[in-house]
C-alpha cells in the first residue's frame, strides 16, 4: 500500500467540503423529525452523498479504477432505494448501521491495492481505519488553516495575484461562515423584537445552538482526517503494512492437525444424532417433541459453522503446508456442510410449521450465505477459479455485501404473508385468527399486494364489511 506524499492541493476545498458535512449532520440529519427509521433516510442519503463528493475529489485518480469501489458504492445505492420502495422497520433499521460499515470498506478497497499482501492485510486496514484514520491528522486540519494564511499574503505577477485573491475569498469564506452563525444567533437571543419578526422565516431554517455548531466542527475535522490520511497521507503512514515475518505462517501444522482431527471426531457423532434423530430412525427422548427439538440449536449451529470457517482460515492462510492438512481442511469443510443441513433440515421444519417471520427469514438468510462460504472455500482448497488467498477473503467480504442488498430488493414481508398463507392451505384452508392478526397489525404496508391477491382476504380483515375491503 502506497500514500502519496505531496502537498494537496485540495486542502483548502477540503476544508470547506467537511465543513460543509459537519453542518448538514449537526442541522439537517439530527435536525429531522422521524418517527420510522425510513423517514431519516433522505437526510442521511445526503450526509453520506456529500462525502462520497468529497472521497471522489480528492481520490479520483486512484479510485476510479477499482472495480470493488463501485461494486461497493453500488451496493449502497441500493439499500438507500430500498426505502424508498419498502416500508418495513426490520431492514431500514439495519441499512442505517450497515451503511457506513460499507462505506469503509469501499474506502479501504477503493484507496489502496491488495494484490500482492497477506490475506488478512485488508481486514487490518479495515479496522485501523476505524480506529486511527479520523484521529492520526487531526493536527492538518489547523495545519490547513495556517497554509491558506500564508497562501494569501502575497503572489507573483498578476496571475499569482489572482490566485491569491480566490483563495483570500475562501479563506473568508471559510472563516467567516461559523462567525456568522454565532453572531446571528447572539443577536436573535438578545434582541426578541428581531426575533419575533423573523420567526416565519426562522422556522423554515435550522435551529441554531452551541452544541450544534461544535458538533459541526468536530465532524468536520474528524472527516477532514479521515480523507486526508487517505489522500496524502505520509507513505507507510498510520496504517502500517505487515512485514515479510508477519506474514510467514506462525501456527505449526501439526497443531492445526490435531485440533481438526478433535472436531470431526465430535461432528462425527453429531452427524449420527442427526440421522438418527431427522430421519425417525430412533424416537425423541422422553419429553423432547419433534418441534422443540427442531428450534433448540438453531442458533448454536450457526455459530459452529462460522467458527468452522474460521478454523479453516488459520489453516489456510496461518499454516505452513503439509501432506495431511488438506484433506483434513476438506472434510472440516464437509463437516460445516452437514452442520448447516442439519440447520437447514431444523428450520424447515419449523417454518413449515409455523410460517415464516423475520427471524426465521434472517436466520435462513444467513445460513445460505455460509453455505455460499463453503462452496467459495472448497474452490480456493481444490484450486478449481481465480481464488488467491486475499482474493477468498475479500471476495467472502464482496458478497457480504451482496448477500445483503439482494435481501433488500426483495419484498420480505410479501414473502412472509405467502408463507402464512401457504400454511392456512396446508390446514385445510383455515387461517387462525393469531395468524390474521399478525398479517394484519405487525406487517407493514409492503404485505399488503399479498394479501390483496390471496383468497384468504376477508379473513384478515375479519371484522371490516365486504364492501369496505381495501
Amino acid at each position: 500500500m502506497e500514500h502519496k506524499p505531496q502537498a494537496p492541493r485540495m486542502a483548502g476545498w477540503l476544508l470547506l467540503l467537511t465543513l460543509a458535512l459537519g453542518y448538514v449532520c449537526a442541522f439537517v440529519f439530527f435536525q429531522t423529525r422521524w418517527n420510522a427509521a425510513r423517514d431519516i433516510m433522505p437526510a442521511y442519503a445526503l450526509f453520506w452523498g456529500l462525502y462520497l463528493v468529497t472521497y471522489y475529489l480528492c481520490l479520483w485518480q486512484r479510485a476510479k479504477a477499482k472495480w470493488e469501489g463501485w461494486y461497493l458504492l453500488t451496493s449502497v445505492a441500493l439499500l438507500f432505494l430500498h426505502s424508498a420502495f419498502y416500508r418495513e422497520e426490520t431492514l431500514n433499521l439495519l441499512n442505517f448501521l450497515i451503511i457506513p460499515l460499507v462505506l469503509m470498506l469501499h474506502a479501504v478497497m477503493s484507496s489502496f491495492d491488495f494484490s500482492s499482501g497477506a490475506a488478512w492485510l485488508w481486514v487490518r486496514s479495515y479496522l485501523l481505519c476505524w480506529c486511527l484514520y479520523p484521529f492520526s491528522a487531526i493536527g492538518k486540519w489547523f495545519a490547513a488553516w495556517v497554509a491558506l494564511l500564508r497562501r494569501g499574503e502575497a503572489g507573483d505577477g498578476e496571475e499569482g495575484d489572482a490566485l491569491a485573491a480566490r483563495r483570500n475569498i475562501l479563506l473568508g469564506l471559510l472563516l467567516g461562515l461559523p462567525v456568522l452563525i454565532l453572531v446571528c444567533t447572539l443577536l436573535l437571543e438578545a434582541d426578541q423584537a428581531m426575533g419575533m419578526a423573523l420567526s416565519g422565516l426562522l422556522e423554515k431554517l435550522p435551529q441554531i445552538s452551541f452544541g450544534k455548531i461544535i458538533l459541526m466542527f468536530i465532524i468536520a475535522v474528524l472527516f477532514y482526517s479521515f480523507i486526508y490520511n487517505f489522500a496524502w497521507g505520509e507513505e507507510g503512514g498510520t496504517l502500517p503494512t505487515l512485514s515479510k515475518e508477519g506474514m510467514k505462517a506462525t501456527l505449526p501444522a501439526q497443531s492445526l492437525m490435531a485440533a481438526v482431527s478433535m472436531l470431526l471426531a465430535a461432528y462425527l457423532v453429531f452427524a449420527i444424532f442427526q440421522f438418527t434423530y431427522l430421519t425417525g430412525w430412533t424416537g425423541l427422548p422422553a419429553g423432547l417433541t419433534y418441534s422443540e427439538y427442531a428450534v433448540s440449536g438453531f442458533g448454536q449451529l450457526l455459530w459452529v459453522a462460522a467458527i468452522n470457517l474460521g478454523v479453516f482460515s488459520v489453516g489456510l492462510c496461518r499454516t505452513r503446508p503439509h501432506k495431511g492438512l488438506k484433506p483434513l481442511l476438506g472434510l472440516l469443510l464437509l463437516a460445516t456442510a452437514v452442520v448447516l443441513l442439519s440447520a437447514f433440515v431444523r428450520l424447515g421444519l419449523y417454518i413449515g410449521a409455523y410460517a415464516l417471520t423475520w427471524r426465521r427469514l434472517l436466520s435462513l438468510w444467513l445460513m445460505l450465505y455460509l453455505a455460499a462460504i463453503v462452496i467459495l472455500c472448497a474452490l480456493r482448497l481444490y484450486g478449481r477459479g481465480p481464488l488467491g488467498k486475499p482474493g477468498l477473503l475479500r471476495l467472502c467480504a464482496l458478497l457480504l455485501v451482496g448477500w445483503y442488498v439482494a435481501l433488500n430488493l426483495v419484498n420480505v414481508e410479501g414473502l412472509i404473508a405467502q408463507s402464512v398463507f401457504a400454511l392456512a392451505d396446508r390446514r385445510g384452508g383455515v387461517l387462525t385468527q393469531a395468524d390474521a392478526n399478525y398479517l394484519r397489525y405487525d406487517l407493514s404496508i409492503d404485505a399488503k399486494s399479498a394479501i390483496e391477491a390471496s383468497p384468504y382476504q376477508a379473513e384478515v380483515y375479519y371484522d371490516v364489511e365486504p364492501a369496505d375491503l381495501p
